[in-house]
């Protein structure tokens, strides 16, 4: 009878699905339209547990800083993250990392924030994002935008 290794394909496939040699880390921004024709967008992170900053632009074409609001953007950071969340001309960007003495984000799903915006004129996007660890080695450069 003839014997088979199987562990080169078990770890090949592995591999092409980049379950073990690529971080799955992703931020996720998501949003809704609200009464009065402003929209919501949730600022969220999937994490493998090893997140220590977060950075991003969204790019809201024809808002400026009095059809956007920031006040909640890093507000469900975890205890400890230093964040700020600025507007210039029609893009917001969010920037926010834990201290050394801070624990990165959890794995799984966690919350940045909100950003609420009224009057956007053609197609919001988003750029420049990135993930990093505590010794700033980017760990993904992935993302999703559904805003409605």
């Amino acid at each position: 009878m003839k014997s088979t290794n199987f562990a080169p394909a078990v770890l090949l496939s592995l591999f092409v699905s980049g379950a073990v040699f690529a971080d799955q880390s992703k931020v996720i921004v998501s949003g809704v339209s609200i009464k009065g024709g402003a929209s919501a967008m949730a600022v969220d992170v999937v994490s493998a547990g090893n997140a220590s900053a977060v950075s991003l632009a969204i790019t809201l074409p024809g808002a400026t800083d009095k059809t956007v609001d920031l006040s909640s953007c890093t507000s469900k950071l975890p205890k400890g993250w230093q964040a700020v969340c600025t507007m210039k001309g029609d893009t917001v960007r969010v920037g926010a990392f834990a201290p050394l003495d801070t624990a990165p984000l959890a794995a799984g799903l966690a919350s940045i924030g909100e950003i609420r915006v009224k009057g956007i004129v053609g197609t919001a996007s988003m750029s420049e994002v990135e993930i990093a660890d505590s010794k700033g080695v980017v760990l993904s450069n992935s993302s999703d935008f559904s805003v409605q």
